[in-house]
């Protein structure tokens, strides 16, 4: 039987396809974003790069989310960062668990 891709087992080069859409409430926040800002959040890199964030920073161990749920919260984050404009941190702050998930990422652009 093979193993789901859901699974926080799965390897960062296992990109599940669902999250790499963006949800209609994502959308919202973004609709003034630029279409490269949207495409980078629903890309490749961004989904590996968190996957491998979440399992750094033991995500499923401290706070009982999985790998593919810390990379939607994560797009919720920044979304929300960029609709209320918040380049300066001083309307809204991340989560123990974004804030643990961001210290240890590392985006590649190849």
């Amino acid at each position: 039987m093979a193993a789901s891709t859901h699974s926080s087992a799965a390897t960062a080069d296992e990109i599940v396809p669902d999250l790499q859409v963006l949800p209609a409430e994502h959308e919202k926040l973004l609709s003034q974003v630029p279409q490269q800002g949207r495409d980078f959040l629903s890309s490749a890199p961004f989904y590996k790069a968190m996957v491998e964030a979440a399992r750094e920073a033991n995500t499923l161990l401290l706070f009982n989310v999985e790998n593919n749920d810390a990379v939607t919260e994560s797009r919720r984050f920044l979304a929300l960062k960029i609709y209320l404009r918040d380049s300066m941190a001083n309307k809204v702050s991340p989560t123990p668990l974004m804030d643990a998930s961001m210290r240890s990422c590392k985006i590649k652009l190849d």
